[in-house]
């Protein structure tokens, strides 16, 4: 075919343009201009693979660079300094607005510094979520006064259409905003303390932790639930203001009542969470419940409530809603809207209603099952940290070592709140298909849920909430008795016994087993790669200690860091084996740094790290690290801007490649023939359906 007579497939355009040829069809398609692919590109999503809609074929493109381009010296540091302008302004809110936290405070006052805290974190969410913030605020014209992320080149904000002035005409008043906001809460805390001292002694908590201890002992000993009277009251005022709030429906500040019903409706489900996760069950979360203060149990309420309403609440209702054919009305949140008073009580009953049919079903019943069955099962084990022991008289060393490792001895409970709330979150998809079967039975009976909502809501609490919530416990101990069987049957080493009596341990190599033998094998090779990467991690920082007992963190706590932190890593096949290659390197370098200690050790005798070198090498050695990431970042942000200048001012151009017969058979090995043979043959391998599958040939064989 002519190439004069040709035209683009999207544009229909003749050959004004370039026009090529990058995907294996064939005839009057085969031809796309550059700036009609360009364009499709604009209006995809950023995940799109970049597949032909034909052939499916995935076009490649290359990125050519100009030898004389508009990027000069002066154009890079204009930008970098439109960079660090706002960077300033960050760092002195940041720092303005956290001097509150340096002042020395009486630890009698701890509801004061507990606000006070509360006030900092508040007020660091609204400074890095200013964008959110300011198109609501602002209005979209807001876009006009943002830097575009380095790197976010199909963002329509642009560096060259920013200035000074437009940067620090926006970010002044908004710092200004942000100091006095925390400057006048600051004084209304400190000016309410110094009147009333006697709240302040009522409300920091040395009573009601004082008799802690020994109910958390009696309850270990006897396994019953606990009754502490300092809780009791605090759950009883929490209680008394949320009904308070809830006659607050006649005020006319409808936003105003809606934010303090939001605010005690949510530390009360806290609160029933806790208090309920604390009477049944001990270990870590119990004993840190029971023993802080009451203004950090109201904290750690609004916490739990919070999560528990956008992980769960929330979407468990709008699924709900969704496979009902119900109005989908955020009745958590909005309970004011409405002009009639009755609709306003009636939806914020509604509300209270269903958060607690939820507490009830979700947590109090399955805890209340597993303590009448299965009591031993209901310990959630304690924070370990590492067992150490310092030769000599080097005392300033031996504190140093001291409070670096009291300082991480609680990274073992955030670890295990991590794994509670990935449960949690994974919890919601399996309600996903459970709805379905819900969805299918209301079908088949022919049940009309248009014209009776409220009977089917009334079904579903009754009925399917019951037993949905069955299942899932039924779940979890099939997971746990798993985990439970290693340390019943001492299939673990002796290292492992820390763990005996923890239920999250278990779950958790229950949980792996499961998956290991009930997933497809696309999620299997992923999470093969996802285990070696932190495996890595681990080895090589046990590798540099030599000892996991010297170790500040053990490394199975490190292992379980790394697999949360690294989650959104390992997508896809390629992304797991990008993040291989770097988790590799870290690992090479640490064994690199540990090299030399072990050397020490083979000449003079020593047993580890610790005594081959002294504790100052390894608090620098750790601080020499994070200096290498941070230059690391800073050269990654430097050659980041350079490529986004370019690419703006057109000194990168990307140009699609022409389809030739030879690129398959060049990029095509012997080795990914057969892969990806296999995984095609075999895409829905498990264990599960290995043996699925051989029975239902062996049925096949017996029919005639």
């Amino acid at each position: 075919m002519d190439l004069d007579a040709s035209t683009c497939r999207i544009c229909y355009g003749g050959g004004e343009e370039p026009l090529f040829s990058p995907c294996k069809c064939t005839g009057s398609v085969k031809y796309i201009h550059q700036s009609c692919w360009d364009r499709l590109c604009e209006h995809k999503p950023a995940d799109w693979d970049q597949k032909c809609e034909v052939c499916l074929y995935k076009i490649k493109s290359q990125e050519i660079t100009k030898p004389d381009g508009m990027v000069t010296w002066v154009v890079y540091f204009n930008a970098l300094g439109m960079y660090l302008t706002v960077g300033l302004f960050r760092l002195i809110l940041i720092c303005t607005t956290s001097f509150p936290l340096l002042i020395v405070r009486d630890e009698s006052k701890q509801w004061n510094n507990v606000v006070c805290f509360v006030v900092q974190l508040i007020t660091f969410m609204l400074i890095f979520n200013r964008d959110t913030i300011g198109k609501r605020v602002f209005g979209p014209d807001f876009a006009q006064h943002r830097l575009p992320a380095i790197g976010e080149i199909r963002e329509k904000e642009k560096i060259k259409e920013m200035d000074y002035k437009k940067i620090i005409g926006f970010e002044g008043p908004y710092a200004l905003i942000f100091i006095g906001f925390t400057m006048i809460v600051n004084w209304i805390v400190h000016g309410f303390m110094f009147f009333t001292p006697s709240v302040t002694n009522i409300a920091s908590g040395d009573n009601a932790s004082s008799g802690t201890s020994s109910l958390v002992e009696q309850a270990i000993a006897s396994h019953n639930p606990l009754f502490n009277m300092n809780t009791f009251y605090a759950t009883l005022i929490i209680f008394s203001a949320t009904i308070f709030f809830l006659l607050a429906t006649q005020l006319s500040y409808r936003m105003m009542a809606s934010i303090l019903f939001w605010f005690f409706h949510f530390v009360w489900i806290g609160r029933l969470i806790n208090t309920i996760v604390a009477t049944y069950c001990t270990g870590c979360f119990a004993d840190f419940y029971t023993s802080t203060s009451f203004s950090a149990q109201c904290v750690w309420d609004m916490i739990i409530g919070i999560y528990c309403y956008r992980a769960m609440l929330y979407r468990f209702y709008m699924y709900y809603c969704a496979y009902l054919e119900m109005p989908q009305e955020d009745i958590f949140l909005k309970p004011f809207n409405y002009e009639e008073n009755i609709e306003k009580v009636t939806t914020t009953l509604l509300g209270l209603a269903w958060s607690h049919m939820f507490v009830l079903l979700h947590v109090f019943i399955p805890l209340l099952a597993t303590t009448y069955f299965l009591p031993d099962w209901l310990r959630f084990g304690g924070c370990i940290g590492p067992a150490y022991t310092i030769k000599g008289n080097d005392t300033e060393a031996r504190q140093v070592m001291e409070d670096l490792v009291s300082a991480f001895v609680g990274i073992n409970f955030f670890t295990k709140v991590a794994f509670v709330v990935d449960r949690m979150y994974q919890m919601i998809i399996i309600y996903m298909g459970v709805y379905e079967v819900q969805a299918f039975v209301y079908t088949k009976i022919g049940y009309d849920k248009k014209a009776q909502k409220t009977l089917s809501m009334a079904l579903d609490m009754v009925l399917w909430s019951p037993l949905f919530c069955t299942a899932l416990t039924l779940y979890y101990w099939f997971l746990a008795s798993i985990g439970r069987s290693f340390f019943y049957f001492d299939l673990l080493p002796a290292y492992f016994s820390p763990y005996q009596h923890d239920f999250f341990a278990h779950v958790a190599i229950g949980m792996a087993l499961f998956k290991s033998n009930f997933i497809i094998l696309s999620n299997t090779i992923r999470y093969i790669m996802k285990f070696i990467g932190c495996a890595s991690i681990s080895l090589a920082y046990f590798a540099f200690f030599g000892n996991a007992a010297l170790a500040p963190i053990r490394p199975e706590t490190l292992f379980m860091l790394t697999w949360f932190c690294s989650f959104p890593l390992w997508d896809t096949v390629s992304d797991c084996l990008d993040t291989l290659k770097y988790f590799f390197a870290i690992a090479a370098f640490a064994l690199l740094c540990a090299a030399p200690s072990y050397i020490l050790s083979y000449i003079y005798g020593f047993q580890s790290v610790l005594q081959a070198y002294s504790i100052w090498f390894v608090v620098g050695f750790l601080v020499t690290l994070m200096a290498a990431l941070g230059c690391g970042l800073v050269v990654y942000m430097f050659y980041g801007l350079n490529y986004h200048l370019k690419y703006e001012y057109g000194d990168i151009v990307v140009q699609l490649i022409n389809y030739d017969d030879t690129m398959d058979a060049e990029n095509r090995s012997a080795v990914k023939k057969w892969f990806k043979k296999f995984v095609k043959e075999h895409g829905e391998w498990s264990m599960y359906g290995m043996i699925t599958k051989l029975f239902t040939r062996q049925r096949k064989d017996k029919t005639p």
